[in-house]
């Protein structure tokens, strides 16, 4: 799952992991906290883009959820590149703990 990411990000990545089943966040949008509760209950991972079109009152009903610390990955940066590096880093080092 994305949380965040500009309108084109989300549908690049809806074009190109067709053959992945995404839900993707608009980080611009009212969320609530059984919306996001639910959400984290669906995802295997968690993908927040920091540096993206994110409310930080969408972002922390992410962040500051237990049961998605390690499902959680962050990308500082904008794009579909920067949000593949940060699910690289994420299984890298869950497959290091």
């Amino acid at each position: 799952m994305v949380v965040g990411g500009s309108p084109s990000v989300r549908q690049d990545l809806t074009e190109r992991l067709g053959v992945l089943e995404l839900r993707l966040v608009d980080g611009t949008e009212r969320r609530t906290a059984a919306e996001a509760r639910g959400d984290v209950d669906w995802a295997d991972l968690v993908v927040v883009c920091g540096a993206s079109q994110l409310s930080h009152k969408v972002s922390r009903l992410y962040t500051r959820d237990e049961r998605a610390r390690r499902k959680l990955a962050t990308s500082s940066r904008r794009g579909v590149e920067a949000i593949a590096g940060a699910v690289v880093e994420h299984l890298r080092r869950r497959r290091e703990s």
